[in-house]
């Protein structure tokens, strides 16, 4: 049965006292001590030197005669959710019943516009702190800031208050930071400030998504250890960059604001700006972005091991990837060997897979693009993954699995109209020696002697059905309509055995 939550009020002064040194004893890991709103204790066992307190009915009154406990057993990190307490004594004093150098971070929940008077100064005073984060709408004022030199991770999630510059000047002056989140808006706010933190490998910051007062997307060259980021809401050229996020060498970016129909193209311009030359590319993934017809040269995809390209289109037209823009990109890209192309095709394979596509590609998706048909070639040779979900196929292509001899995975789920026939699965089992999963759709009618036929011809292989029972209720007839006379008589021939 659930633990019982246990009435904090009820509980005397010697007994909190010994709760509370439990739960702050040490341990490997840093012990983390939460207050929160409400008028119970929980203890969360997946949470090791963790409690949650309310911070109502004059509890942290009750909490602040035993904090010395914190300090004596170098409790190491602290959140708070300020809520209303009796007596006029509330979070400010809290904090400065601290240890103000043992304590190592500090998180506060606020959903107020600023804090209570008097916990800025109350902050302001444990130096020891190494992390600070404020998550709702307050947010620390520029003189906290400076006088917490050791911070090195600091978060504010909300409002900036009325001085953004201050407080972006009093952030550029913490040297030692090396994460910083400032997941709000800055406006006109200059940034400048903040390009002096040499030693920051991780940075989120949004400006503003008006045009007037966004700034410029900042010169990332001048962090030199800089590893990690999330930006958005600058001004790039002629437009305003949505977020752009960069992580172990992977680059996600989407070139259309949230609920504008307007899509502004790649240019080398912005991944120059956004990947200076020590940070590596090996996966680009662009979503609602436009591809020029005739795509510039750009040095970053040379590297490119991974490209995804998601509703993407013709650059500032609503017709899908032109066969130019594709083949544009695809020739500067060399050693790529993975390819996802999702919902940019408009219903037909690209003619420059022939040509363009690089001998070391191993994993192809085209899923969601409304193909009907799929030519065969060369460039299926190779591939060990091909993903075909999501389109409106109603039969393989002719000998399709003589065309893919080295698959280890085929999706073929999300198409209403497919039949998987008997012939597929003999053709699968000759010529797709390597085939270990096949995922299907309910929907795609697999007849239950066809599924046998997979099963028994390859026991090991992992037969997949995205939903539904996999025994369809499809007709488990011989053959449909299009199979040829061989495979016709084939099917007759099983049916036979199966009867027998």
């Amino acid at each position: 049965m659930p633990p019982k939550q246990l009435s904090i009020g009820d509980l005397p002064d010697a007994v909190l006292s010994l709760i509370l040194r439990a739960l702050v004893a040490p341990a490997d890991d840093q012990p983390c001590f939460t207050l929160l709103g409400g008028s119970w204790l929980e203890a969360q066992p997946f949470s090791r030197q963790a409690a949650w307190l309310a911070a109502s009915h004059n509890l942290l009154r009750r909490v602040g005669r035993h904090v010395e406990a914190f300090a004596a057993y170098e409790c190491s990190s602290l959140e708070v959710l300020p809520a209303g307490v009796a007596g006029g004594w509330g979070l400010q004093h809290f904090l400065h019943l601290l240890s103000p150098v043992k304590l190592t971070a500090l998180t506060i929940q606020s959903a107020r516009q600023s804090l209570p008077a008097g916990a800025a100064e109350a902050i302001a005073r444990l130096t020891g702190l190494t992390a600070l984060h404020f998550g709702g709408a307050a947010s620390p004022g520029a003189d906290t800031l400076r006088a917490l030199t050791r911070l090195a991770r600091l978060g504010i999630n909300g409002g900036p208050g009325t001085d953004r510059s201050a407080l972006l000047s009093a952030v550029g002056g913490l040297r030692s930071l090396s994460w910083l989140n400032l997941n709000t808006n800055l406006r006109d706010a200059s940034v400048a400030p903040l390009l002096g933190l040499a030693r920051l490998r991780h940075l989120t910051m949004f400006g503003s998504l008006r045009f007037d007062m966004a700034q410029p997307l900042p010169d990332l060259s001048a962090l030199p250890l800089l590893e990690t980021y999330e930006l958005g809401g600058f001004h790039f050229e002629d437009h305003i960059m949505s977020p752009a996020e960069y992580q172990a060498g992977a680059l996600r970016l989407s070139s259309s604001q949230s609920g504008s129909s307007e899509r502004h193209p790649l240019r080398p311009a912005l991944l120059r700006a956004l990947l200076p030359h020590r940070l590596p590319l090996t996966r680009l993934i662009l979503s609602s972005c436009g591809l020029e017809h005739t795509a510039q040269a750009c040095s970053q995809l040379s590297s490119l091991a991974a490209l995804e390209l998601c509703d993407c289109f013709t650059s500032k037209e609503t017709r899908p990837v032109s066969d130019g823009a594709l083949s544009g990109v695809l020739r500067q890209a060399p050693h790529l060997t993975e390819l996802v192309i999702e919902g940019s095709l408009g219903g037909e394979v690209p003619e420059c897979f022939e040509a363009d596509l690089p001998d070391c590609l191993r994993r192809l998706s085209l899923r969601g693009n409304e193909l009907q048909e799929m030519p065969g070639g060369w460039w299926l040779r190779d591939l060990v993954e091909l993903d075909l979900g999501g389109n409106c196929f109603s039969r393989l292509p002719p000998h399709f699995f003589l065309s893919t001899p080295r698959l280890t995975r085929l999706a073929l789920d999300d198409n209403p109209d497919l039949v998987f026939t008997l012939a597929d699965a003999r053709e699968l089992l000759e010529s797709a020696a390597a085939l270990a999963e096949l995922q299907l759709g309910a929907e795609s009618l697999l007849a239950p002697r066809v599924r046998d036929a997979l099963l028994q011809g390859r026991p090991g292989l992992r037969l997949q059905l995205t939903w539904g029972d996999t025994e369809s209720e499809g007709t488990t007839s011989s053959c449909s309509d299009g199979e040829d006379e061989g495979s016709k008589e084939e099917a007759g021939q099983s049916s036979e055995e199966e009867a027998g």
